[in-house]
């Protein structure tokens, strides 16, 4: 399987691909596998009946939520090695937000967004690209809604920040991966508590979780410069907790209502 045509920069020797994992500047697993599950399911429950009929015949006997962390488990493999540096986009410092020429000349994870959608949307793609573009996409906007996935370069998207989250040691990044999640979510199994978050999700926040993928990017890197960088000496307890759950636990929204939205827009 080659990259889609949308992305060529990605179809390169596998030589020069590991050289650009060693420069990525996050190979952290956006959300963990418990916040991909939580947008997936969410988007379950938003989606129309067409479009939940085009999935179940892609997926088969899958779910989004089954198949949310696909994309984390195959790309360090040979035939999907091509796929890391569309896990994130760096956003350059001091700007006010994401541009495509300055921060995606080539590939990430908002090219890869739209590239797989043209797939699903194509009449032409095979079944098995369509299984795989979808298995993609679902992953790619849920990573696109964790904010340091729209971080900096010099810090890998925080990976290099190391802190403290009532006394343990960990590092940014993961504590927006799945540090503040598993926080709140205590001993509830994932899908009890993703069916609580869509719960909240009122008709008017549904009507106003428009935009495009790159629109998304510029909200994830303003939360990030807002929120996620603000970590004063790196100890980190309830404080910076109560202030950062709340933002955590909107993007699972609107990640999950965004996904839906852009799957009932390509099946309906």
């Amino acid at each position: 399987m080659v990259a889609p045509k949308a992305l060529p920069a990605l179809e390169k020797p596998i030589a020069i691909t590991t050289i650009l994992l060693l420069l990525s500047p996050s190979l952290a697993l956006a959300w963990g596998e418990d916040g991909h599950k939580v947008v997936a399911r969410i988007a379950e429950k938003h989606l129309t009946p067409k479009a939940k009929q085009a999935v179940a015949r892609i997926l088969g006997q899958e779910t989004l939520s089954s198949v949310a962390v696909w994309a984390d488990g195959v790309r360090r493999t040979n035939r999907y090695r091509w796929t890391a540096p569309l896990h994130f986009v760096n956003v350059a410092k001091g700007s006010a937000g994401y541009d495509a020429a300055r921060d995606c000349p080539k590939s990430c994870v908002v090219q890869a967004i739209d590239a797989f959608a043209s797939t699903l949307r194509n009449p032409n793609a095979s079944a098995e690209k369509k299984e795989e573009a979808l298995k993609f996409l679902v992953h790619f906007v849920g990573d696109l809604h964790q904010p340091l996935h729209a971080g900096h370069f010099e810090d890998r998207g925080g990976n290099r920040i190391r802190v403290k989250f009532f006394r343990r040691d960990t590092n940014l990044h993961r504590l927006w991966d799945s540090g503040m999640i598993k926080q709140r979510r205590g001993n509830r199994r994932w899908d009890t508590y993703a069916n609580g978050l869509n719960s909240a999700i009122t008709p008017n926040d549904e009507r106003s979780w428009d935009g495009a993928p790159s629109d998304w990017a510029t909200e994830s890197y303003k939360l990030a410069l807002s929120n996620a960088y603000q970590v004063g000496n790196g100890q980190l307890g309830q404080d910076y907790f109560a202030v950062n759950i709340g933002v955590v636990e909107e993007q699972l929204k609107k990640g999950g209502v965004r996904l839906a939205k852009l799957l009932n827009g390509i099946f309906g």
